[in-house]
């Protein structure tokens, strides 16, 4: 938890765009992370909701102790 608020990382972001926009709305969370192989995408759903880590790899946010 991370200034009071519990961090979410989405990992699939077809589906997973719609997880990104219901953690974003929510007042005690943060999307803190995410990951898709399609780079495109990814870079798109970084852009849109800020993301600070965005990764191909699904293990660069598993692994990341914050």
């Amino acid at each position: 938890m991370k200034n009071n608020k519990y961090q979410a990382g989405v990992i699939g972001l077809s589906m997973g765009h719609g997880h990104c926009i219901g953690y974003r709305n929510h007042p005690n969370c943060e999307l803190a992370a995410i990951c898709d192989v399609d780079e495109a995408r990814l870079n798109a759903n970084k852009n849109e909701f800020g993301v600070a880590q965005a990764s191909t790899d699904y293990r660069d946010i598993i692994n990341n102790p914050d």
